[in-house]
C-alpha cells in the first residue's frame, strides 16, 4: 500500500498543480485529475486505473452529477461512484480516490495556514520565488504532518522529498527536507502534532 500511496501523492500533487495554474473550481481538478479513470477498466492488485472509457457517463467517476464538498469518507463524486463504492464494487478503487481526494481537498481548505507555515521558514524569500511544484510538494506534505494522523510523519516527509526529487530539481529534494524539518520542529513544540 505505501507504494500506491506515492502514486495518490502525486495525483494529489498533479491536482494541487492543475487548480494553481488553472484557478478551476476544485470539483472541475477532481473530475479530471483525481476522478478520471473508469471502474470497469480496473486492473492490478489495487486497480491501477486507465483512462480508457473515461468521459462515458456510465463509468466516470466524475461524471459531472455534482456532488459534496466534502473530504469525508465519501468525498466528492457522482452519485454512480457513491453507489458502486457503497456496493463494494469498487473497494480498492474508493480506496485509491478517496485517499487522494482527501489530500487534496484538506491542503486546498487550509492553503492559508500551511503558506504561512511555508513563509516562516523561508524568511528571506517570497512565496512566489518557489518553484511551483516545490510550494505544491510542502503544502501537501504540511497538511499530511497535521492532518492525516495515521500516517508518520518520517513517512510524510520522505515521500515529499522522494517526489521532489523526481518532479524538481536536482536540489530541491535538500530544500524541502530543511523547510520541512523546521516546520515539523516547530510545529511539534507547538503540540500542534497529534502523532
Amino acid at each position: 500500500m505505501t507504494q500506491n500511496r506515492r502514486k495518490l501523492r502525486e495525483i494529489a500533487l498533479q491536482a494541487m498543480y492543475a487548480a494553481e495554474v488553472s484557478g478551476d473550481e476544485l470539483n472541475h481538478i477532481l473530475d479530471t485529475t483525481i476522478q478520471q479513470p473508469t471502474y470497469h477498466n480496473m486492473g492490478g492488485d489495487y486497480g491501477e486505473p486507465t483512462t480508457e472509457g473515461a468521459g462515458k457517463e456510465t463509468g466516470n467517476f466524475g461524471s459531472g452529477n455534482g456532488g459534496d464538498k466534502q473530504d469525508g469518507n465519501m468525498s466528492v463524486g457522482s452519485k454512480a461512484r457513491r453507489e458502486a463504492l457503497k456496493s463494494g464494487e469498487l473497494d480498492k478503487q474508493g480506496y485509491r480516490t478517496n485517499f487522494a481526494e482527501k489530500l487534496f481537498l484538506r491542503t486546498q481548505r487550509n492553503l492559508k495556514e500551511l503558506d504561512a507555515l511555508i513563509e516562516d521558514q523561508i524568511s528571506n524569500w517570497d512565496m512566489e520565488r518557489l518553484a511551483l511544484i516545490d510550494r505544491q510538494i510542502l503544502r501537501i506534505a504540511l497538511c499530511e504532518l497535521l492532518y492525516f494522523e495515521d500516517i508518520p510523519t518520517k513517512v510524510s516527509i520522505n515521500e515529499a522529498i522522494e517526489i521532489a526529487k523526481e518532479y524538481s530539481t536536482s536540489k530541491s529534494g535538500k530544500f524541502i527536507n530543511g523547510i520541512l524539518d523546521a516546520a515539523y520542529n516547530k510545529l511539534n513544540s507547538e503540540g500542534r502534532i497529534k502523532k
